[in-house]
């Protein structure tokens, strides 16, 4: 599963960046964290999370702050994580899961269906 999670219109609002990495560590107890800083690169941070010995997942955050990308080998740890991220961006704001042809696309929130995300995604 590849996915990316933003709002469906460009907004000012930006994800807290120290509070993401310090929830990121205590959530997460194996996990490799990596600060980007060169300017050419669209993400500003970038980690690889080991679920067990055979789920992973890796992602990036958006140098916009509202963005993030993330992919996974198991897709019901793709729907958890996503709801994780959710939790990061305003509850009011419309914000979409889709994959990068935006061949899926769906709203994410409180109300999201798991079952839906699964069956796309898979």
């Amino acid at each position: 599963m590849k996915a990316f999670i933003s709002p469906y219109k460009v907004k000012e609002w930006k994800i807290n960046k120290s509070e993401f990495i310090e929830s990121l560590e205590k959530g997460f107890a194996k996990i490799e964290i990596k600060q980007i800083n060169n300017e050419n690169r669209k993400f500003c941070l970038e980690w690889s999370i080991k679920i067990n010995d055979s789920i992973y997942i890796e992602g990036m955050l958006d140098k916009t702050l509202n963005c993030v990308y993330f992919e996974t080998n198991d897709v019901e740890w793709g729907y958890t994580f996503s709801k994780w991220v959710r939790k990061f961006m305003p509850k009011d704001e419309e914000i979409i899961i889709y994959d990068e042809s935006y061949d899926i696309v769906e709203k994410l929130d409180e109300n999201t269906n798991k079952n839906i995300i699964i069956s796309k995604f898979s």
